[in-house]
C-alpha cells in the first residue's frame, strides 16, 4: 500500500506541475490575442493567424525531439547512462542549427511563404513585419521545449512548472510594454514572442544546480542515430501538434 500511494504522490507531482504550466501557456496566448486585437484590430489578428502555422512548426519539432529526446533518456539513464549522457546536447546542439536554417529560408522566401499562408494585398506589409522579427524565435523555442521535456525527465518538474510561469508573466508585461508603452504595435508582439522562450531558459537554467540532476552539456557532433531514436519516440506529439493547427486553420 506504501508502494501505491508513492507513486500515486509522484504522479501528482509530475501532473498537478504540468497543469499549472499549461494553463499559464494558454493565458498568455490570450493575452497576446487580446493585445493584439486592441493596438492592430482585425487585421493584426489575421496576420496572428497567418503566422499560426509557423508556431506550430517550431512547437512541433521541439516536441518530437524533447519528448522524444527526453522519453529515450528516461528509458537508458538509470542502467545505461553512458548511452544517453550527450542525448541532450546533441538534440540542443542540431535544434539550433535547423532553427537557424529556418530563419534563413523564411527570410529568403518570406513574400511567397506569407502568400502560402493565405496573405493578401491589405494583409503582407503587416505580415513582413511580423513573420519576418517572429521568426528570429524557431531555434528558441525549439531549445526550449526540448530542455523542458528533459529537465523534467531529470525529476525537476517544479523547476519546468516555475519556468512556464515566469515565462508568461514576464512576457505579458515586456508584450504590453511593446505594444503599448513603445507604440510598437506589431512588432512589439513579435518580439515580445522572441523573449517568451529566452525567459523559460534563463529559469531552466538553474537545473544546473539541481542536486540529483544526471543532464550534462558538452559540445558534441549530432549524431543520426540518436535524431533518429528521438523521433521516433516523439512522432506522437508531433502528429498531434500539427492536427491541432490544421483545426485551427479549418475552424
Amino acid at each position: 500500500m506504501t508502494g501505491a500511494l508513492a507513486i500515486k504522490r509522484e504522479i501528482n507531482h509530475y501532473v498537478i506541475r504540468n497543469i499549472l504550466a499549461n494553463v499559464g501557456l494558454s493565458t498568455y496566448v490570450l493575452i497576446d490575442t487580446l493585445f493584439i486585437a486592441i493596438a492592430a484590430g482585425s487585421l493584426g489578428l489575421t496576420v496572428l493567424n497567418l503566422a499560426l502555422p509557423l508556431y506550430n512548426i517550431f512547437n512541433a519539432t521541439g516536441l518530437l525531439l524533447g519528448v522524444g529526446g527526453a522519453t529515450y533518456f528516461s528509458l537508458h539513464k538509470v542502467k545505461e547512462p553512458a548511452r544517453v549522457q550527450t542525448t541532450y546536447s546533441q538534440l540542443m546542439i542540431f535544434a539550433f542549427g535547423l532553427g537557424v536554417v529556418e530563419i534563413g529560408l523564411i527570410w529568403l522566401f518570406l513574400d511567397p511563404l506569407l502568400h502560402l499562408l493565405g496573405a493578401d494585398s491589405q494583409t503582407l506589409g503587416l505580415g513582413r513585419t511580423y513573420v519576418g522579427i517572429m521568426a528570429f524565435s524557431a531555434p528558441l523555442y525549439m531549445c526550449n521545449y526540448i530542455t523542458i521535456n528533459f529537465v523534467r525527465n531529470d525529476g525537476n518538474p517544479s523547476l519546468t512548472m516555475m519556468a512556464t510561469l515566469t515565462e508568461t508573466v514576464c512576457v505579458v508585461l515586456i508584450d504590453w510594454f511593446f505594444i503599448f508603452k513603445l507604440g510598437l504595435q506589431m512588432e512589439g508582439a513579435a518580439l515580445a514572442v522572441i523573449f517568451s522562450p529566452l525567459c523559460s531558459l534563463l529559469v531552466l537554467s538553474r537545473h544546473a544546480r539541481f542536486k540529483h540532476r544526471q543532464l550534462t552539456w558538452r559540445w558534441v557532433k549530432p549524431q543520426l542515430a540518436t535524431l533518429k531514436a528521438a523521433a521516433r519516440l516523439g512522432l506522437a506529439p508531433f502528429m498531434n501538434e500539427m492536427k491541432c493547427n490544421r483545426k485551427v486553420r479549418q475552424n
